[in-house]
């Protein structure tokens, strides 16, 4: 399944850069930033503890891959500040994690392997890493 195109997460900016802004929902802080170096990159910090994360995730989510794709750049995301998220967080990367092949977006996702929660849910999204070659997950 492709994301849909969401126009009003970003806007053409000046230096060719799509102007994402960070995403404030409840507990969940994700800061934005991007470089001249091809790269998107997306620190998610706080919590992610809402029934349905997925209506705002997912917008927000597609909005970074357009962005990113505008550019060929590769998105990144930072869980390494994630105090917590939920199943209902996970279905939701997942979702997008499915897209990846389709969308033709490197993206790599970085978590801190020292939290036990973060090195078990994020090994086990390692079988998508094998799968496609669009999805690399990092320990910092």
């Amino acid at each position: 399944m492709l994301w849909p195109s969401i126009t009003n997460s970003c806007d053409a900016a000046r230096g060719g850069w799509p102007n994402m802004k960070d995403l404030e929902s409840g507990d969940l802080h994700i800061r934005v930033s991007a470089s001249e170096g091809k790269l998107l990159r997306l620190d998610w910090i706080g919590k992610s503890n809402a029934r349905q994360p997925g209506s705002v995730l997912g917008p927000f989510l597609s909005g970074a891959a357009n962005a990113a794709l505008t550019q060929q750049a590769t998105l990144e995301m930072h869980f390494e500040r994630l105090e917590y998220f939920n199943s209902s967080t996970m279905t939701a990367l997942i979702q997008f994690i499915h897209s990846l092949p389709d969308l033709k977006l490197k993206t790599k996702i970085v978590f801190d392997e020292s939290l036990s929660w973060q090195r078990s849910s994020f090994e086990a999204l390692r079988v998508f890493e094998q799968l496609d070659g669009f999805l690399s997950l990092e320990s910092a």
